[in-house]
């Protein structure tokens, strides 16, 4: 996923063949940088513009908005990167260097993990060229970022209580019932609109 408005125009290239890619990768090995190889690093991402066109050999790390937990994206004991989405993107990465053969020519990852709740607004603002963090397709969202093709389709909902707490057995239930949810994610959202029909129908909000 990236923002419409702000990126370059061979990012939107890009990330239009990570549908191929979901389609053909398996997760990746994680490769480890030597102390020469984070000190290039370090030198390419120095003043980096993310408005810089990604053909300038400087200028090829694609920045990735992502959140640090143990599905989408972690450090595990060893010191290797781990995580779905990390598995996910580094395929992405394998798939745009196909045919690349000089190494200081490749496009290279890098993860900046932030708030699940400032993914969007950074990802608007141009402080990545894309997002992978678990996101949900929702209309508001297409209006200001464009999606991949879904990798997850028809995820269900499921409200999870107390073993001791109160039976759920419609969404009638839920009428003014406190519930707990990430913040910024679409089940804000979802419980917004649901909050409506409650109200229509006479009921106490959520």
């Amino acid at each position: 996923m990236h923002p419409k408005p702000t990126i370059p125009s061979t990012i939107a290239r890009l990330a239009g063949a990570l549908v191929a890619l979901l389609l053909l990768t398996p997760a990746t090995a994680t490769a480890q940088l030597s102390d020469e190889e984070l000190d290039a690093l370090d030198r390419r991402l120095e003043n980096y513009d993310i408005l810089d066109p990604l053909e300038n050999p400087e200028r090829r790390a694609i920045l990735v908005l992502t959140v640090y937990n143990k599905t989408n994206f972690f450090i595990d004991n060893n010191g290797h990167y781990r995580g779905f989405e990390y598995d996910i993107v580094k395929g992405y990465e394998e798939f745009i260097n196909q045919g690349i053969k000089k190494a200081s020519d490749r496009y290279f990852l890098v993860f900046i993990p932030m708030q699940f709740e400032d993914i969007l607004p950074a990802l608007a603002d141009g402080r990545g060229h894309m997002a992978a963090a678990n996101l949900t397709i929702t209309g508001d969202r297409e209006r200001s970022v464009d999606f991949s093709e879904p990798y997850l389709p028809d995820v269900d909902e499921i409200v999870v209580t107390h073993r001791n707490g109160p039976s759920i057995e419609s969404v009638d239930d839920l009428a003014g019932r406190s519930i707990y949810v990430l913040a910024g994610s679409s089940y804000v959202e979802h419980l917004e609109a649901l909050n409506r029909q409650l109200a229509a129908d006479g009921r106490k909000p959520i």
